[in-house]
């Protein structure tokens, strides 16, 4: 199965042609703070079978924790 997917804005797309696991509802103060709700749904992939296929110079990133970046849509439209 292959899984396509973008940004709101449309403009970062991705694909990922494997499965998505462990996937876990986290309610960390983190997690909170960047989807705004009480949890994220998080899931873990294989990176080998993911890729940007667009926008990768749009993307923005941050360190939230030692070691750990968390990457999202730098447009401002």
């Amino acid at each position: 199965m292959t899984y396509l997917g973008s940004c709101l804005c449309g403009l970062i797309k991705f694909e990922l042609a494997g499965a998505i696991d462990s996937i876990i509802y986290c309610h960390c103060s983190l997690c909170q703070k960047a989807s705004g709700t009480a949890f994220a749904t998080n899931g873990f992939v294989n990176t080998a079978e993911f890729r940007i296929v667009a926008g990768e110079s749009d993307l923005s990133r941050f360190e939230s924790k030692p070691g750990r970046e968390r990457y999202f849509c730098g447009s401002s439209e």
